[in-house]
């Protein structure tokens, strides 16, 4: 019986280390991607499954047809690597949790690192009774993803105070550029932007957009405006229906 067991642990041993071999020998390869990885690990987990429970079963197999061992001990053993296997099962949907983790927090963390190219502390406050007039000058811009499409060449625009101004233009033409560079997402790569006569790089960009409005073109402003027409027009149709009926009843008579 003696031997028996060192025979099957000798099994398990060797099984488990190719299995922990294997898996270590391949992890930094497939660190980078976790989807990658958590495929492989559960392509090579099922093949080691399959075929170490084809080995438990061959060997103890042959040692109960040579009365070695009985069909209970066999039974144990096979209890046994199932207990193993499901740990071991356990501690690879942990490894594969820990590495889509670090993936996500290496995410979070380059974006605590990132700082934003307009200092919202940086320079002085809007204290003076703003008139509203503003001027783009020399005003040159492009994409920091895409630095050969130049959006805006040397734009020059002046907003009197109290002025209205329209920009009218093909679809890609700096439109809503011009908007967010007048609210100061964006800085102009060349010339500069101003309010009143002062420079937007030297006021604070929170105190800056306070004396903005802005009106979206989203449609949901004018959903109830919408909802009533609907309405008038489930109205009508009543009134349609209900006047049809009345005349198919005074044709009836």
């Amino acid at each position: 019986m003696a031997g028996v067991e060192e025979g099957f642990s000798f099994l398990f041993i060797m099984c488990s280390s190719l299995t922990i071999e294997l898996f270590y020998s391949l992890s930094p390869f497939f660190f980078a991607s976790s989807s990658s990885f958590a495929g492989l690990t559960t392509a090579l987990t099922s093949y080691l499954d399959l075929g170490t429970g084809v080995l438990i079963l061959y060997y103890g197999g042959i040692l109960v047809m040579d009365g070695e061992m009985s069909v209970g001990e066999l039974v144990t053993f096979q209890l046994f690597w199932n207990m193993m296997n499901s740990s071991y099962q356990n501690l690879q949907g942990l490894v594969t949790s820990f590495t889509r983790s670090a993936a996500g927090a290496e995410k979070v963390f380059s974006l605590w690192d990132n700082t934003p190219d307009i200092d919202p502390t940086a320079g002085k406050s809007v204290d003076w009774e703003v008139g509203g007039g503003l001027e783009l000058k020399n005003v040159t811009f492009f994409y920091q993803m895409r630095p050969d499409n130049i959006v805006l060449s040397k734009i020059n625009l002046k907003i009197p105070a109290g002025k209205v101004c329209a920009l009218v233009g093909r679809s890609g033409g700096g439109k809503s550029t011009i908007i967010s560079m007048l609210l100061r997402f964006y800085d102009p790569k060349e010339g500069s932007v101003s309010i009143d006569g002062f420079k937007y790089d030297g006021l604070k960009v929170n105190e800056l957009r306070r004396q903005f409005g802005v009106v979206s073109q989203v449609r949901r402003l004018h959903g109830k405006k919408r909802g009533e027409e609907k309405r008038r027009e489930e109205r009508r149709g009543e009134e349609k229906r209900g006047e049809g009926k009345r005349r198919e009843g005074r044709g009836g008579r």
